[in-house]
């Protein structure tokens, strides 16, 4: 009967291991110690049902022991040298992935990318991912809220989320040993119970009834869910519903740490020294206070890591006293890391210096990289992802003593960090990114000096002029509410210096969590430009004592106070109606004291004024008012806490429609479910007297909120996506559960069209009314969108193949297009040509697999050389099976293993489906195109559809974004039938709708046209554009600008001709006609 437990137990308890003590092997060990002693000490076990909380005490002490043994003789892994690990990061991966690396290399790049984590967030992602436990579970163990685990994956997620899918098919491969529980049971063979103190002589079958006791209060009465824990570790681990009896929280033997509610780094860690040139003995930062064991018998309580949240205000200044900038910086604070995590900032940004608006987040901070590992050791380094992409090299060098204008510091901790690989927008701008820092920080005072050598030649160097930290500590960046710091920093870019405050706020802890989250939102008819929102939130027993309520800012980039800047008259009330006194922390953020645990209601309004300004990500992402509607999203809307079980009821004028991606509840006409926190802000929102449509096929649906302006067109809206849905489930063999809205509103920008997608929600603003002569305009945005029902949601991948869920996405969005009579086959083979343009222009440089990584910079080779993938695989697999097969098989297959079964599909399996349904190895071909740099054979393959292929490489111009956007300061410029239309760009002088003809005389018709009239162009030099603006032909003077004296140079991509051959066989024209649809 153990052994049920053991299987059960094994791997969450190896999980715990691992990350503890770093050593995959020597953690399988450590489990099977943990589960001996367990065995021994099964009759002290008062409360069978706390048997989990009782056994983690367990491992955790005998990893406590091993980390003491382990230091007298050898170093931990972040104490190893930084050339050692060279292999380990993530940027060793990448090079050598292609090699495929060995498994525990392997296993060494994921400790340290997860080391990128917060503590909290790293024991809570290896514990689910590799340990195989849901939130309730991973909540009972650590004695913290299901929604604080849920939000910590949540955070562990967005902050892994560009290297996760190297750490998803790392994790899919990792295996504790298949025999660890035979091995258990073996040496439990050999063992003798321990009687209970002060009880009677074991007799033989007592401990067969304690295990088997124990056993049925853990399993309950089934075991249905025990086949989970033989999955390989993974990042799609299901989170399930579990029978655990598990009621008490334990204590975890964590090492003693210091105090760090107000303060920052270790005093004890760093020996004083008598002599301003005497150095600190490095090993004393080595030595660490460990508490004795905790008594496994004892009932004891989880302590949950001490987590800070510190805000720092800042504002910049010219040495003359020109404001340039202000804005906010937060950071998270553990006993291990020191972290900054986001920023709210604003000014001005000269565009002759490519970092200028703070020293502080320009040159000293990149988001949710460790400024600081604690205990701090001299020669400790650890490498991570950084800003733009780069990858940062930090390592504690020593002490130096450090003269500047605010005085003398002697032992200033050396800190140095190497920037490499930055891709940070423009050559000028990674320049500056790329290169050395050295920070110096001084006990008790914090930064006192910086010197960042560039790696284009620039220094910038700043040092500290004055400071403020009254308390009486060692910290070397002490962070008590009050703290000041001023410096003066400047660079080879700027004429005069920069002063730069500092100033501590905030210094926050644990916050409060709601299991329960009711929102209202009321409308009015009469001022639809005003959301009235009421949210009455149930707290959780013993989850903190301070309220904290923000407002996602995701797409605010530069935009004062981000959404929360059409926020008004915030209030929270307890249960009584009395008003509780709110902390604004940056007018993002909201902080509430509250030790009840009664409900509480938060009110405000929100105004809708989003479309007076040009919004960063486009005007389809941002909330507008048209007559008949007007259009929200969750970002928008709701201010968020740390919440479950959310709900959204609706107040709305009894002729309107409230339209949105959630489930209704019940009857309730304008009451919705919500999945979850994500879900609420990840949404779409429409709410007027728009038509309201529903396109269905089996159990997938579609919402229909279209605007006045195309009601007309609302039964071509609704034919158009029911023939999509109807296709798709054709081509699967079945349809999942799924729901989705699709709004659709007039433009007032001709010829243009903007969409964006968030979640299940897709937005589309069209200039001109949708109809059947321009289907080729929306169509394939919307077909691409609706194919992810199915590839994208109802079937996954364990790492990232975007080359399959978007390419392939994007080529049945055009070939169902076809085959639907949506379009020509003329239009078909025009779009197969620009796909292959768009992939033969960034060919070679990065394989399809690692382009996934950044799919928006990578595009062209994730979704049309995807698109491309799977064009040629459709042709061969008709091919070899004589027509009788194609790539709609591959889908059906990958549907009925993957889509309905929530398993992670793998690169793997695509390849084995494909051999599969042709009866050949096609590995070579994933190897060769997919996963390696190989050039596709479009001419060889597409010509067995009996399409004839011809390719032309073209010359080398300048790059287009720069010559628009730097040059010519146009910021949006739509290429039609009938020219180059500009749009948001009054700035240079321009108009909307101004159609761009010209270009000193030479007509321009296309992007192209352009560049190649860019070709000499030289900064400063002045063009004479042609627009015609209102019917009328006007000639506008331009001054160019831009960073360089010239435009950089790019490969301007390639001509490929693509048409039907005349020569072509009976055999190639059947394949061609069956892939568009005219026979099967």
């Amino acid at each position: 009967a153990f052994s049920v437990l053991v299987r059960k137990y094994q791997k969450s308890v190896h999980a715990l291991a691992w990350r503890k003590i770093g050593d995959f092997h020597i953690a399988e060990d450590i489990t099977q110690d943990t589960f001996l002693k367990a065995y021994q000490r099964l009759s002290t076990l008062k409360k069978p049902q706390r048997f989990a909380s009782w056994l983690y005490v367990i491992a955790a002490n005998h990893c406590s022991t091993w980390l003491r043994k382990k230091r007298l003789w050898t170093q931990s892994l972040e104490e190893t040298n930084s050339a050692q690990l060279e292999k380990a990061t993530y940027s060793g991966y990448v090079i050598e992935e292609n090699e495929r690396m060995t498994e525990e290399t392997q296993r060494e790049v994921v400790k340290k990318l997860l080391a990128k984590l917060q503590e909290s967030e790293r024991t809570v992602i290896t514990l689910h991912y590799l340990g195989g436990m849901n939130y309730e579970e991973i909540s009972e163990f650590l004695g913290v809220s299901v929604a604080a685990i849920k939000n910590r994956l949540y955070r562990a997620r967005n902050r892994l989320k560009k290297e996760e899918p190297m750490i998803r098919e790392a994790l899919g491969n990792f295996q504790i040993t298949p025999n660890l529980t035979k091995n258990i049971m073996r040496e439990v063979s050999r063992l003798k119970p321990i009687a209970p103190s002060g009880g009677k002589p074991f007799v033989p079958w007592a401990i067969g009834v304690s295990t088997l006791a124990v056993v049925f209060l853990m399993l309950g009465v089934g075991n249905r869910y025990l086949s989970r824990f033989q999955k390989p570790y993974s990042f799609d681990a299901a989170s399930e519903m579990t029978v655990e009896l598990i009621e008490a929280p334990i204590v975890l033997n964590l090492e003693s740490k210091p105090d760090v509610r107000t303060q920052l780094g270790n005093a004890n860690a760093l020996k004083s020294s008598d002599g301003l040139n005497q150095q600190p003995d490095p090993s004393e930062d080595m030595a660490k206070v460990t508490p004795a064991p905790v008594d496994e018998t004892e009932e004891t309580t989880i302590a949950d890591e001490a987590e800070r949240h510190i805000t720092l205000g800042a504002d910049a200044t010219t040495e003359s006293g020109e404001h340039l900038a202000q804005g906010t910086f937060i950071f998270s604070k553990t006993d291990t890391i020191f972290t900054a995590t986001s920023a709210s900032t604003r000014g001005i940004i000269p565009q002759t210096d490519p970092s200028p608006m703070y020293m502080l987040s320009s040159y000293i901070l990149h988001h949710n990289i460790n400024l600081f590992r604690f205990p701090l050791v001299v020669g400790d380094s650890w490498t991570q992802k950084a800003g733009w992409d780069s990858q940062a090299e930090i390592t504690l060098e020593g002490y130096e003593q450090i003269e500047v204008s605010a005085g003398t510091f002697p032992e200033c901790l050396k800190h140095k960090t190497v920037f490499t690989d930055a891709e940070a927008g423009s050559d000028l701008q990674s320049a500056f990114v790329n290169g050395t820092r050295y920070l110096w920080f001084a006990k008790g005072v914090g930064l006192v000096k910086m010197r960042y050598e560039h790696s284009n030649g620039a220094t910038t160097e700043a040092e500290l002029l004055e400071y403020n930290a009254p308390a009486n500590t060692m910290e070397y960046l002490p962070v008590q509410i009050g703290n000041t710091w001023t410096y003066k920093w400047q660079n080879d870019y700027r004429e005069e210096a920069v002063i730069e405050r500092f100033h501590i706020t905030e210094n926050l802890g644990k916050p409060m969590a709601f299991k329960a989250a009711k929102y209202e939102v009321k409308i009015n008819a009469d001022n639809k430009r005003v959301a009235h929102v009421n949210c009455v939130l149930t707290p959780k027993v013993g989850s903190g004592e301070t309220i904290q309520l923000s407002m996602d800012n995701f797409g605010t980039e530069g935009l004062p106070f981000g959404y929360a800047a059409y926020v008004r008259g915030v209030t929270v009330r307890d249960a009584t109606g009395e008003t509780l006194p709110i902390e604004e922390l940056d007018r993002v953020r909201w902080s509430i004291e509250f030790k009840d645990t009664s409900p509480i209601t938060l009110s405000y309004r929100v105004l809708l004024k989003h479309d007076e300004r040009e919004w960063p990500p486009g005007p389809d992402e941002a909330p507008y008012a048209k007559e008949d509607c007007v259009f929200w999203t969750g970002r928008a809307l709701f201010i968020i806490t740390e919440m479950d079980n959310i709900k959204v009821q609706f107040d709305v004028p009894e002729n309107w429609h409230v339209s949105t991606p959630w489930n209704r509840i019940g009857n309730k006409r304008h009451q919705f479910a919500v999945t979850d926190q994500s879900d609420l802000i990840e949404s779409f929102l429409l709410l007027g007297t728009h038509a309201e449509r529903i396109a269905k096929s089996d159990e997938a649906e579609v919402v229909l909120a279209i605007g006045e302006g195309f009601k007309a067109a609302a039964d071509e809206i609704q034919g158009t996506i029911e023939a999509f849905l109807k296709a798709y489930t054709t081509v699967f063999a079945g349809t999942p559960n799924g729901r989705m809205l699709f709004v659709a509103n007039p433009y007032d920008r001709k010829g243009s069209m903007d969409g964006g997608v968030f979640g299940r929600s897709i937005s589309v603003l069209m200039g001109g009314t949708p109809n059947e002569n321009n289907r080729h305009f929306w169509m394939p945005f919307v077909g691409h969108e609706i194919f992810h029902i199915w590839n994208g949601q109802a079937i996954n991948f364990r790492g990232q193949e975007y080359w399959f869920s978007e390419g392939f996405t994007e080529y049945y969005s055009r070939v169902i297009s076809a085959r639907l009579g949506f379009t020509s086959e003329d239009s078909f083979l025009e779009n197969l040509e620009r796909a292959c343009e768009l992939y033969l222009s960034k060919q070679g440089a990065l394989s399809m697999r690692d382009a996934g990584k950044n799919k928006s910079a990578n595009s062209d080779l994730v979704y049309q050389g995807g698109s491309l993938v799977a064009a040629t695989l459709d042709v061969q697999i008709r091919k070899l099976t004589q027509n009788q097969k194609s790539l709609d098989d591959v889908m059906k297959q990958v549907y009925r293993e993957f889509g309905l079964t929530d398993t992670p599909c793998t690169m793997d399996d695509i390849i084995r489906i494909v051999s599969q349904i042709i009866d050949e190895d096609f590995k070579p071909f994933f190897h060769n195109y997919v996963s390696g740099t190989k050039r596709l054979p479009l001419a060889e393959y597409l010509g067995d559809a009996g399409v004839d292929v011809q390719i032309e490489f073209d010359e080398v111009l300048p790059d287009l974004n720069y010559v628009l956007q730097q040059m010519l300061h146009i910021n949006s410029l739509t290429q039609t039938g009938g020219g180059l239309i500009i749009h948001r760009s009054q700035s240079g002088g321009y108009q909307d709708e101004d159609n761009l003809i010209g270009i000193n005389g030479i007509p321009v018709k296309t992007f192209k046209d352009i560049t190649k009239v860019a070709k000499d162009w030289n900064i400063d030099d002045r063009v004479e554009l042609t627009l015609e603006r209102k019917g009328e032909k006007i000639i506008l003077p331009i001054k160019l600008g831009g960073t360089s004296d010239k435009p950089p140079m790019v490969f301007s991509g390639v001509n490929v001709t693509i048409a039907k051959k005349e020569n072509s066989t009976n055999a190639q024209r059947a394949i061609l006609a069956a892939l568009l649809g005219y026979s099967r």
